[in-house]
């Protein structure tokens, strides 16, 4: 904890040799959440939460105006909703189409709503 605030740790890996129940375990008694990361070049893993969740979401199109398409969104505002059942969840865009990420954002808070 800083100045009384606790700290959260997410762990993300980009090999598969993470996915690993013995890893899995680490993390979880450590308290550290895996990231749930979606990338077309690494391995994704599933994620898991410790009480909090963090997806980082890395296929944002630049022909798409919403960086991704509608049933996509839905898809991961699924996702977000069955994490937040599980505690705090946080989502975060991120990709080499950088301009679409703010309105892919946009479209999951309306799809969270």
């Amino acid at each position: 904890s800083v100045d009384g605030v606790p700290l959260r740790h997410a762990l993300e890996v980009r090999h598969e040799s993470f996915d690993d129940p013995a890893f899995l375990a680490m993390a979880r008694d450590a308290g550290a959440a895996v990231v749930l990361a979606d990338h077309e070049e690494s391995p994704a893993s599933t994620g898991h939460d410790v009480g909090f969740s963090y997806m980082r979401l890395m296929r944002a199109q630049a022909d798409e105006p919403a960086g991704y398409a509608a049933a996509d969104i839905a898809r991961w505002a699924d996702r977000a909703r069955a994490q937040a059942r599980e505690g705090d969840g946080c989502s975060f865009f991120i990709s080499g189409a950088k301009e679409r990420n703010p309105a892919a954002a946009q479209a999951m808070i309306v799809a969270l709503a």
